[in-house]
């Protein structure tokens, strides 16, 4: 693998989802492809009074500042100041090692206290989650047809996913920072090995849909002429979800859930 790719993808993904369902979602990217240097930020938020508001930028802004217990994170441009204060311990892994380079997934925050301050008049407090991905394959040589991932947040448990399908397939899911074996995923339920341990989706709503041409990347002047047809026919779906995770039938704890599912055409 080289050591200077071509192609570097960096992205930050932040999210915090207060008790009543109000919930903010954010993203930091920045790209560098041969010539191409883009930068990019994003914020979602839901509900808004026509279900979802997205507002997104090709200003360059600062990384988060992370320590050991707390991360912060500002949007100047959108007058957002965020701050993930952990009770969890990070987790990371390597998703895909091969000769064309590599996917590393670094989980900050799998549980956080979260409060994210929106202007001057909205805060949003409640659990909250944040990430990190580095790539080094461009989207559209990944060999996938499919890609599911969540988190489910509550009071005294966490769940994270992600499920790889395709002619390369990898599947990750950490309870309350723990490998364990899932048995099966779908857009109703999390089901552990054996089934230890069941998360239902039981009451769930879309907050963002669509070809990622015109959902994520709409923002960059000419997408259609930069990126290979590949990436312009991802289509993302995208869910918040009342959750309960039971084990032997009986409900251990409820919490939200932001689950979505990518497809590649």
């Amino acid at each position: 693998m080289s050591s200077n790719p071509s192609f570097v993808l960096s992205k930050w993904y932040f999210d915090c989802v207060a008790d009543d369902g109000r919930t903010f979602i954010g993203y930091l990217a920045e790209l560098r492809w041969k010539s191409l240097a883009i930068h990019y930020q994003s914020i979602l938020l839901h509900p808004e009074k026509d279900g979802a508001r997205t507002r997104s930028s090709l200003r360059r802004c600062r990384p988060p500042v992370v320590s050991r217990s707390r991360l912060t994170c500002k949007s100047p441009a959108f007058q957002i100041d965020g701050t993930w204060n952990a009770l969890e311990p990070p987790i990371e892994a390597t998703v895909l090692e091969s000769d064309s380079g590599t996917i590393q997934w670094h989980c900050l925050r799998p549980r956080a206290a979260a409060r994210v301050r929106i202007g001057k008049a909205q805060t949003i407090s409640g659990l909250g989650y944040a990430e990190h991905v580095r790539l080094t394959i461009p989207p559209w040589r990944l060999p996938l047809q499919e890609l599911r991932w969540g988190r489910f947040l509550s009071a005294t448990d966490s769940l994270i996913w992600m499920d790889w399908r395709g002619p390369y397939s990898k599947r990750l899911v950490f309870h309350n920072g723990s490998a364990v074996l899932a048995g099966t995923i779908t857009d109703q339920q999390v089901v552990l090995r054996d089934h230890e341990a069941v998360l239902d989706f039981e009451s769930s709503c879309v907050v963002r849909e669509g070809a990622v041409a015109k959902t994520a990347l709409s923002i960059i002047p000419r997408v259609e002429k930069l990126f290979p047809m590949p990436v312009l026919g991802i289509r993302e779906c995208k869910w918040k979800s009342r959750a309960v995770l039971r084990r032997s039938g009986m409900a251990v704890t409820n919490g939200w859930a932001i689950h979505e599912v990518v497809q590649w055409s």
